[in-house]
């Protein structure tokens, strides 16, 4: 199997989601234009949707089974949200949590349309 085809890439890009969400945010750079900071929040979990999907791809799953590893996903994504309410200076944003729903249904629409 090779490397990238590895569930191997989709675990380091979550791990770096996790990382870059525990910094406290008098260390994050601002941004101070409007809607960008949810456009983020999409792309990088579209990003890791689809590094899960050459992994899934490899293992010809059906589709219940991608929608319950993307239901996994979903939860995942929750959990770092929520996990900044412990971070100084960051906020559980329920935005934030959308904006990652809508990156890794992006992310599972593209998976089902292609493979199904």
């Amino acid at each position: 199997m090779k490397l990238r085809r590895s569930i191997y890439p989709s675990i380091a890009w979550l791990l770096l989601i996790w990382i870059l969400s525990s910094i406290p945010s008098k260390n994050l750079p601002g941004i101070q234009v409007l809607g960008i900071d949810k456009l983020a929040h999409v792309c990088v979990y579209f990003i890791l949707g689809l590094l899960c999907n050459l992994w899934l791809k490899s293992l010809h799953c059906k589709t219940y089974q991608v929608v319950f590893f993307y239901s996994l996903l979903l939860l995942t994504a929750t959990a770092d949200e929520f996990h900044q309410y412990y971070i100084p200076g960051r906020s559980v944003v329920v935005y934030d949590l959308m904006a990652n729903g809508l990156g890794l249904v992006l992310a599972m629409g593209l998976y089902l349309k292609k493979h199904d």
